[in-house]
């Protein structure tokens, strides 16, 4: 697949699982997959995602796995991610993510794995 992530992708409300790795993608993702509270694996790995990641993204309480590595991702983790309770394994490695993680993180108690190998800017306590 190549281009944007349809800002649609919002409107299939019981989508749980999206697999849109090893792609073309272009842009961030958009603010409108906070919309898909029914999620429980989101994997985009090196698929050319750009940006930031939009704190709507916090809305996807039910999520297990968020896998987002080998990405361009920037940017600061957003607060919200401790709103994602649910969430047990992240990988975020080879992006440019930057900052602290947030103090929200410390919600994250079923946090089982999470890599933030190569993401040099990235500060703060993890396991």
């Amino acid at each position: 697949l190549s281009g944007r992530i349809p800002y649609e992708f919002g409107n299939l409300q019981s989508l749980a699982v999206l697999w849109l790795s090893f792609n073309n993608l272009s842009g961030q993702l958009p603010a409108s997959m906070g919309n898909l509270t029914t999620y429980t694996y989101l994997n985009m790995v090196n698929s050319q995602i750009t940006g930031s990641i939009p704190k709507e993204i916090g809305n996807l309480v039910d999520l297990i796995t968020l896998n987002l590595y080998g990405n361009q991702i920037s940017g600061s983790i957003p607060a919200t991610f401790g709103n994602m309770i649910s969430l047990r394994y992240m990988s975020m490695f080879d992006n440019q993510i930057s900052g602290p993680l947030p103090p929200e993180f410390g919600n994250l108690t079923d946090m089982i794995y999470l890599s933030r190998i190569n993401n040099s800017q990235l500060v703060g306590p993890y396991r």
